[in-house]
């Protein structure tokens, strides 16, 4: 509290209590009389117990989707409405030879120094973001610069959430 007071900035802590079942959010602000002089503190607590559990399945949730990822045998990434890589396969990265720390976060299109830069998959893509089409067996042949010449074929599936402006788009990729 004194840190509070000193510095006249609030302070916000997440607790648990000693059972282990609840969560509180404790605030601590400055208190400011009407002269505006500070006179104390104001403590806060907040039940934030639900909020807490759904972090937790949101974790366990990740965690589940990224092993079914790993364990597919095509490469496979999964990318959200940007067309941004959320999660990519171990297969996909190695398929590929793609650097694992350069994947996440990255647009589809500058994976492997603009390698995923191909026309086709631009116009493929573009159906699956504005049309909602999901592709299935899409054939794509292109000549990455260190693999060479890959056939391949593409097949995506598109998981919206209730707004329906906010997907996810898994993208399996067969090599021929």
């Amino acid at each position: 509290m004194k840190e509070v007071i000193t510095r006249l900035r609030s302070k916000e802590v997440h607790l648990q209590t000693a059972d282990e079942k609840q969560w509180y959010s404790m605030r601590i602000m400055p208190y400011r009389t009407v002269d505006n002089f500070i006179n104390g503190s104001v403590l806060t607590f907040t039940n934030i117990t639900a909020y807490k559990e759904m972090e937790l399945n949101l974790a366990a949730t990740h965690l589940y989707a990224g092993a079914i990822v790993g364990l597919v045998q095509e490469p496979l990434v999964v990318l959200d409405h940007l067309l941004r890589v959320e999660m990519a396969s171990q297969n996909f990265i190695e398929t590929f030879k793609l650097v694992p720390e350069q994947v996440k976060g990255q647009l589809l299109f500058h994976l492997g120094n603009g390698q995923w830069d191909i026309q086709a998959l631009h116009e493929a893509m573009e159906q699956v973001l504005i049309e909602g089409k999901d592709l299935h067996n899409f054939a794509l042949e292109h000549h990455f610069p260190i693999l060479g010449l890959r056939n391949m074929r593409l097949k995506t599936h598109r998981v919206a959430y209730k707004d329906n402006k906010t997907f996810k788009i898994i993208l399996a990729i067969t090599v021929i």
